[in-house]
């Protein structure tokens, strides 16, 4: 039997490989979210996710642990679902218009929402 001690370590080790994925696959969530938001589409695309899970769970070597991975699988895509939101909360463009270089107006655009405009002015 292998020591404890080095059983967590290898844990530890894979704990960081999966840290570094997950902020990858952070990274790529939030281009996800301007993608969709410059295209007008839901965040939430079901069809996607389910083909997710079964791509994964058919690449699965070890069946013993079937469920648990499609648990892991829903869990990581809703967090990423959620960086996707809060991005899509953040990606609003600001738009500086100066007229006749007296007035400055910013308008924040929502992507999502072109007919939303939020007008402030600064003197």
């Amino acid at each position: 039997m292998e020591d404890l001690e080095y059983l967590r370590d290898e844990i530890n080790k894979i704990d960081k490989e999966m840290i570094e994925l997950f902020e990858k696959r952070a990274k790529v969530s939030r281009k996800v979210a301007e993608y969709k938001m410059e295209n007008s589409m839901d965040i939430l695309d079901k069809s996607r996710e389910e083909e997710v899970i079964k791509v994964n769970l058919k690449n699965l070597k070890d069946k013993s642990i079937k469920d648990e991975t499609k648990i892991f699988l829903k869990n990581v895509m809703e967090i990423s679902r959620n960086i996707q939101k809060e991005n899509s909360n953040n990606l609003l463009k600001v738009v500086k218009l100066s007229l006749k270089g007296k007035i400055v107006i910013y308008l924040k655009l929502d992507f999502k929402e072109y007919q939303h405009l939020s007008v402030m002015k600064h003197c």
